[in-house]
């Protein structure tokens, strides 16, 4: 019972995350003017870097996989 209650939000949170990834990362146009107009900008969204997240042991497991979701 207390694994449903308190991962249960975040594996609901992952899975979002997860079907949702796709439309995060679409490759986008970018606003230009004529100029610009023959060579078609685009926006790709890229990684950057690594984050780390510290959390104490005794506290609830949602306030640490949460913000790595």
């Amino acid at each position: 019972m207390l694994y449903r209650n308190e991962i249960g939000g975040t594996i609901s949170e992952a899975k979002l995350a997860y079907d949702s990834v796709s439309k995060w990362s679409k490759t986008e146009a970018a606003p230009s003017n004529l100029t610009w107009f023959p060579m078609k900008p685009k926006i790709r969204k890229e990684p950057k870097g690594v984050v780390l997240i510290i959390s104490p042991f005794n506290y609830p497991m949602w306030c640490l996989l949460g913000p790595l979701v």
